[in-house]
C-alpha cells in the first residue's frame, strides 16, 4: 500500500513537472505571436511573416486566427505551397 501511495505522488509530481514546461511553452509561443504580429503591423505584405503567425497560432491551438493569417499569406503568393500545406490542416 505504501508503495503504491508512494508512485502515486510520483506520477503527480511528474505531471505537475510537465504542465509547467507545457505553460512556459505555451508563453514563450504567445510572447513570439506577439513579435511577429508587430513585424506584421509595421512591414504589410510579407508572406513569410504572415506564414509565421499562422503557424504560431496553430501550435497554440487557436485555428480561427491560424486561418486567417494562412489565408493573408496565400493572398500574397497563392503558389506557397507550405501555406496550402498549413492552409489543409486548418481547414481552408
Amino acid at each position: 500500500l505504501l508503495s503504491l501511495i508512494f508512485l502515486q505522488g510520483v506520477t503527480f509530481w511528474y505531471n505537475l513537472q510537465q504542465r509547467d514546461v507545457f505553460a512556459q511553452e505555451r508563453t514563450l509561443l504567445e510572447k513570439e505571436v506577439t513579435y511577429w504580429q508587430g513585424i506584421a503591423d509595421k512591414y504589410q505584405g510579407y508572406r513569410d511573416v504572415y506564414y509565421r503567425i499562422a503557424s504560431l497560432q496553430y501550435k497554440l491551438g487557436n485555428t480561427a486566427a491560424s486561418q486567417e493569417y494562412v489565408r493573408k499569406a496565400l493572398e500574397i503568393d497563392p503558389n506557397f505551397s507550405e501555406g496550402r500545406v498549413l492552409g489543409t490542416k486548418v481547414g481552408l
